[in-house]
């Protein structure tokens, strides 16, 4: 997939949280209930900020992917998991997504671990991993309904 022209991937900062929590804003439309523990941004500190990016176009930021260190916890090895992605309403079907994707792999990759995700059903979203390469893995989502 080829990549807007001027994207610039590069790895989280604290200061990007504003502007994650304004993206992530435009893609749920609607402000974040409650405390700033709820926001997309309050994932960076407990997680792993070397499997964290953010997508960049003309100094604006457009997307990013928070990334974690688990596994054990699933009695799987221990890997690189997405834990939020999102891309900008505006710049979506852009290859933005597939970038960040791609940055969190490499990293992965250099540390020999597999990378991870789990998301809701959406076929768009699961044909892009596939190209990625990732794999249906083992774990599935069971839920019981309040009676």
């Amino acid at each position: 997939m080829k990549t807007v022209a001027g994207l610039k991937i590069r790895n989280m900062t604290e200061r990007d949280f504003p502007d994650i929590d304004d993206v992530d804003k435009r893609i749920t439309g609607r402000e974040w209930a409650g405390s700033g523990a709820r926001r997309a941004s309050s994932h960076f500190w407990g997680y792993y900020p070397p499997l964290s990016f953010v997508a960049e176009l003309e100094g604006r930021l457009v997307g990013f992917l928070i990334g974690a260190m688990g596994g054990p916890e699933y009695s799987l090895p221990v890997s690189g998991w997405v834990t939020t992605i999102g891309v900008d309403p505006e710049h979506q079907g852009q290859g933005i997504g597939h970038a960040l994707l791609k940055a969190f792999i490499e990293v992965c990759d250099i540390s020999r671990i597999p990378s991870r995700l789990m998301v809701p059903h959406n076929e768009a979203f699961e044909k892009m991993l596939l190209a990625l390469g990732f794999e249906r893995g083992h774990l599935v989502d069971y839920v019981r309904p309040v009676r």
